[in-house]
């Protein structure tokens, strides 16, 4: 009995290596599934190429991407003189950036950040006056939505770096990322309700998921401001984002991606 105790320990050592290694390959191939897959598509009357070629009337500003040797990629909205609000052609970008990055086999991390000291305050205004009838406001949302799905999807640690403001779709944007990293003076806020609209990228799913039902549901209907330390509270950002300065911004993100 003893010989067989000897032998039978080892071997379910290696069984159970087995059986973890296969489970773990298991969810590694249905994460891989998922990435470029689009949370709405025709069977939910999303016109895609209808709403992209409405989209490329509306010109201006970028979305820039930086990838280091290291793994390490920064996107950067990049549209300063309207505090980085999306236009049409940065919604379309930002789609093909996430593109580029599902097929970046070296990536790490990656560093979400605006340009001068501004995150995101959402859409550009012009876009949304320009496409509010119903059907081109809800393939427009559709839109952004699949490609922050397909963004929170990616394999890689992701880090928003709020510095300045974050309102609107741009507080929608921090959510889609795994962690929140505020500069002192910074700000996330939801403003929609003062504007009577819903959140229409996703943002309020996911911040339920982040933060809870209750605190949701007061951040959305009071478009209350969240600085570094109401974010601390809440657990939506680190806990050490009030000793974050912005000389050490990018390397405290890269010290989470890395």
């Amino acid at each position: 009995m003893l010989a067989v105790g000897a032998w039978w320990r080892p071997c379910a050592a290696e069984m159970a290596v087995s059986f973890w290694n296969n489970l773990l390959q298991i969810t590694k191939n249905r994460v891989l599934q998922q990435r470029g897959v689009s949370l709405y598509n025709y069977t939910h009357g999303f016109e895609e190429h209808v709403i992209k070629k409405k989209l490329e009337q509306f010109a201006g500003g970028s979305i820039n991407l930086s990838k280091d040797g290291n793994g390490i990629g920064v996107l950067t909205v990049n549209n300063p003189r309207l505090m980085n609000a999306f236009t049409g052609t940065m919604m379309l970008e930002l789609q093909e950036k996430v593109t580029e990055l599902e097929n970046w086999k070296e990536g790490k991390g990656l560093i979400i950040r605006g340009a001068e000291n501004t995150f995101c305050s959402g859409s550009d205004l012009n876009v949304v006056k320009a496409l509010s009838s119903m059907q081109d406001g809800v393939n427009t949302c559709m839109f952004i939505r699949n490609t922050l799905t397909r963004l929170m999807r990616l394999p890689l640690i992701s880090v928003a770096l709020v510095q300045g403001k974050a309102v609107g779709g741009g507080a929608e944007l921090t959510t889609a990322c795994d962690f929140r990293l505020m500069t002192p003076g910074s700000e996330i806020r939801f403003v929609h309700k003062e504007i009577g609209l819903v959140p229409g990228w996703g943002g309020a799913t996911r911040l339920v998921q982040l933060i809870g039902s209750g605190n949701a549901l007061k951040l959305l209907s009071g478009a209350l401001k969240v600085d570094p330390e109401r974010a601390s509270v809440l657990f939506y950002c680190t806990d050490d984002t009030l000793l974050l300065f912005p000389p050490k911004t990018r390397l405290k993100c890269t010290e989470i991606v890395s």
